[in-house]
């Protein structure tokens, strides 16, 4: 299924890195690393997986680099999340400090 996906869509990244995935656990290393690259290639910040597979793969400096970004990529989306959380309970809470001081916004203001 992933090889005609990929004839369809060569350069759809969430599919190199779904194939990758695959071929990595199946033991494909070789075949997974291509793919991953392919990824990388077409969009290096998407998914950390690509990186963190690439981080186990490639010898060296270049591997250690994709686990670098691999993990970067991971720290910046929980950053996102708490902003987002925050924000989200931030509004919970100034909407519970209005009703318990008696505004609700329906009345005209001075």
């Amino acid at each position: 299924c992933y090889k005609a996906a990929l004839e369809v869509e060569p350069k759809a990244p969430w599919l190199l890195d779904a194939f990758g995935s695959l071929l990595a656990d199946m033991g494909r290393a070789k075949e997974a690393l291509k793919l991953f690259k392919e990824s990388v290639a077409v969009e290096p910040r998407g998914s950390h997986v690509k990186h963190m597979y690439i981080g186990q793969f490639a010898a060296g400096e270049t591997g250690i680099q994709h686990l670098r970004t691999g993990v970067e990529i991971l720290d910046a989306r929980r950053l996102e999340a708490r902003a987002r959380t925050e924000a989200d309970a931030g509004g919970g809470r100034a909407a519970a400090a209005e009703r318990e001081s008696g505004g609700g916004g329906g009345g005209k203001k001075a």
